[in-house]
């Protein structure tokens, strides 16, 4: 398991090495903006401010920098933070929220 920090949100979350960091998102009742979810469109590009990553396959033109990565392709393989593009700060989803306070969060719907 890896701490990973979204920054400007501030927010941290365990993320399995084996799980990208949408799918540790959308996990933890989390919404970020993408578009197709297997590193063609990419919406969730993020700026790698420390950390490694593993990427699964994706489109290799989306990445201009060195210090980018695609949420939903990098699986983290250290403690990391990131920074969300100004357009991309994601939200804790409805659904989630409500299941917190009725005390069922971490439950399958």
């Amino acid at each position: 398991m890896a701490r990973v920090r979204f920054e400007p949100n501030g927010i941290e979350l365990e993320c399995s090495s084996e799980k990208t960091l949408l799918e540790s998102l959308v996990e933890k009742g989390y919404q970020m903006c993408v578009g197709c979810r297997r590193g063609g469109c990419g919406i969730c590009l993020v700026e790698v401010k420390s950390g490694e990553f593993e990427l699964r396959p994706h489109a290799k033109e989306l990445i201009t920098q060195r210090s980018q990565t695609l949420a939903c392709r990098a699986m983290p393989q250290s403690d990391a933070v990131v920074m969300l593009c100004e357009d991309n700060k994601f939200k804790r989803s409805g659904l989630y929220r409500w299941l917190e306070r009725a005390g069922k969060a971490g439950t399958q719907v």
